[in-house]
């Protein structure tokens, strides 16, 4: 399927992001590089939970949802545009078919990420959900 529009919503989440919407479409002459409220991220320079990286000819994007260790991936090809995501495999696995989105709050039990076992990036994620992840020292020093 070659897609011609692409918009991107990212819910809001208490914790860590405002709602933000990115919208590309084939017309545009270059991949916009910011949310369309013009923002390129969500939180402090210092702790971007949600941040837009661009290629210098803006032919390429990324939203980098980092509380999700989640990258969603936006390419031009021609007049058509291309959507990949690389989402670590057990919040692909909690979703169900009927499913058109990733929960981190608000939803049941079983549809909740979990620290320890959905996240690449434990660090960016307690920061954002205000939880402390305790990691044996001899773990941590890599014994």
């Amino acid at each position: 399927m070659k897609l011609k529009l692409v918009t991107v919503i990212i819910k809001e989440n208490n914790r860590c992001t405002t709602r933000k919407q990115y919208e590309a479409g084939s017309d545009d002459e270059q991949l916009p590089n910011s949310f369309t409220d013009g923002s390129r991220f969500v939180g402090n320079s210092g702790r971007k939970a949600v941040e837009i990286k661009s290629n210098t000819n803006q032919t390429h994007v990324e939203i980098i949802l980092r509380y999700l260790a989640t990258i969603i991936y936006i390419r031009r090809h021609g007049v058509y545009l291309s959507v990949a995501l690389r989402i670590p495999e057990r919040i692909v696995q909690e979703q169900t078919d009927n499913e058109f989105d990733i929960c981190t709050s608000g939803c049941s039990r079983s549809e909740t990420v979990k620290i320890g076992e959905a996240l690449a990036n434990p660090i960016s994620f307690t920061r954002c959900h205000g939880v402390r992840i305790k990691i044996p020292l001899k773990i941590a020093i890599g014994e």
